[in-house]
């Protein structure tokens, strides 16, 4: 899997003159490094003409996973805290959710409840809330939510980007990538955000999807949702979906856990030029320290000069928080 890349491409960048659009500015929220020049390296070497690595515009894909790589997803998935939020503000529609699990439990403890229902459990409750809103009605609560304070208080939740993500993601906009969201949150959630947080467009979001039903009485159809997922997108899924949407292996993948690692491998398995960056959390003092759920993944990567990078949140984020 490990190409060594970045020596490749250093000896290609030694005999080009041109230099990558915004590269004197290039990634400023990321510490000078390893890791950032093996990115800017890599960007230069696809995006220059007469580069043995060269990649048309329409061949320069990046991938990014969300939770946890573009935002934070602590102490608890944003997303599940915001679909917990909801049972609480639809219980009283219904009375049978007091004694039917998961939702007693939710509303007895909150978000406590996450230690006893589980995954699982929170599923069950998004599903069931999230069939019962229209999709404007869904949008309008979900903004509202993002734009009010995260649990640890100190900003909005919309605002717990990762500033070297989102800068990262710009960067490569600006090189003429086209940019997608690949993660395990659902697309109506994810849709919301990505415009407003990371400039992507909603139909460039790949995420979970509720199962649908659509009835076709002549030229009247309609869509209804269902209270369950029609699949969770993690682990192969999303490659699959991935496939089945861009169809083709991205240029460069980033992620941060064991979920995202078969899309990086299958990334970098490909012909041509490509990267991933797994972001580590081990900042225990701007952000978390925390590797449960990513020991395959950092035992996969590089700590650098490979074309798998182990991006460490302490010792590559000059900053870590949006400004």
């Amino acid at each position: 899997m490990k190409l060594k890349a970045s020596t490749a491409i250093a000896g290609a960048l030694s005999t080009l003159l041109l230099a990558t659009p915004l590269s004197a500015e290039a990634l400023s929220q990321w510490s000078d490094g390893a890791n950032k020049t093996a990115i800017t390296e890599f960007v230069t070497s696809v995006t220059t003409e007469g580069s043995e690595h060269y990649l048309t515009a329409a061949n320069r894909v990046a991938v990014f996973d969300n939770d946890g790589t573009l935002w934070t997803e602590k102490p608890a998935y944003t997303e599940v805290v915001f679909a917990l939020s909801q049972v609480k503000a639809m219980a009283a529609d219904h009375p049978e959710w007091q004694t039917q699990e998961p939702f007693s439990i939710i509303l007895e403890k909150g978000l406590g409840s996450l230690r006893e229902i589980g995954l699982r459990g929170a599923i069950v409750a998004l599903t069931a809330v999230y069939a019962e809103l229209d999709e404007e009605e869904f949008n309008t609560r979900a903004k509202a939510f993002l734009n009010s304070k995260h649990l640890k208080g100190e900003r909005s939740n919309i605002d717990t980007t990762y500033a070297p993500m989102v800068e990262l993601v710009n960067y490569l906009r600006a090189n003429d990538f086209e940019i997608y969201i690949v993660s395990g949150g659902t697309n109506g959630f994810l849709r919301v955000l990505s415009e407003t947080a990371y400039g992507v467009s909603p139909r460039n979001v790949i995420g979970s999807a509720l199962a649908t039903e659509v009835v076709a009485e002549g030229d009247n159809v309609t869509v209804k949702k269902l209270p369950k997922l029609a699949y969770m997108n993690n682990d192969e899924t999303k490659v699959l979906n991935i496939l089945r949407t861009i169809g083709s292996r991205p240029t460069i993948v980033v992620g941060n856990s064991d979920g995202d690692l078969p899309m990086i491998s299958h990334a970098l398995k490909g012909d041509g030029p490509h990267l991933g960056l797994l972001i580590q959390h081990d900042d225990e003092t701007r952000e978390s320290a925390y590797d449960r759920g990513a020991k395959e993944a950092i035992a996969a990567a590089a700590p650098e000069g490979d074309n798998f990078l182990l991006v460490s949140m302490m010792k590559d984020f000059a900053s870590i928080w949006k400004p």
